[in-house]
């Protein structure tokens, strides 16, 4: 049915590690921030120790993750030799399933049925598969020519219950 190809390289995998942030640690920081800002209105009209803790949490709790997340993000590209390698994937979506194939050194092919799909995101260059929350397939959108990726689109919301366009920046 549309069948495209995607070269993995470090920029998509950041692409993706980025969308994974915002979508899991951004709900939790806000979680997070709330509770503090509750602590340190509480810590103001009981004791000024709760509002200094308060306010420390609340403004270094989202640098923290994200200066965390950054180092973790540069540790695994430098060791990650897959994406190194830069490996080319060619997708093909069928009617109950899609197959993925290895285009580089090793060639293999694997197929994933839709509703062992997690979710189904986008933004304005890919398609993202994850399988859980944290793995995603990269599909880029290119490949489909631009006279279909509104076709794609229907065709993966119609097969995946949980959908989500992403803005970009």
């Amino acid at each position: 049915m549309y069948s495209t190809q995607t070269t993995y390289s470090v920029e998509k995998h950041k692409q993706l590690s980025v969308l994974v942030f915002k979508m899991k640690l951004v709900p939790y920081m806000i979680k997070v921030e709330i509770l503090f800002i509750f602590v340190t209105i509480v810590g103001y009209f009981t004791n000024p120790f709760l509002l200094e803790i308060g306010i420390g949490v609340t403004v270094l709790t989202p640098i923290a993750l994200m200066v965390s997340h950054r180092i973790k993000q540069k540790k695994l590209y430098k060791n990650y030799p897959s994406v190194q390698r830069q490996p080319t994937l060619k997708f093909v979506f069928e009617e109950d399933y899609f197959n993925f194939e290895r285009l580089d050194e090793t060639v293999s092919t694997s197929k994933v049925i839709y509703s062992d799909v997690y979710m189904c995101a986008e933004d304005h260059y890919n398609f993202y598969l994850f399988l859980n929350p944290v793995m995603a397939y990269i599909v880029d959108k290119t490949g489909f020519g631009e006279d279909k990726i509104g076709d794609v689109r229907e065709f993966l919301k119609s097969k995946i219950n949980k959908t989500k366009l992403l803005k970009n920046k």
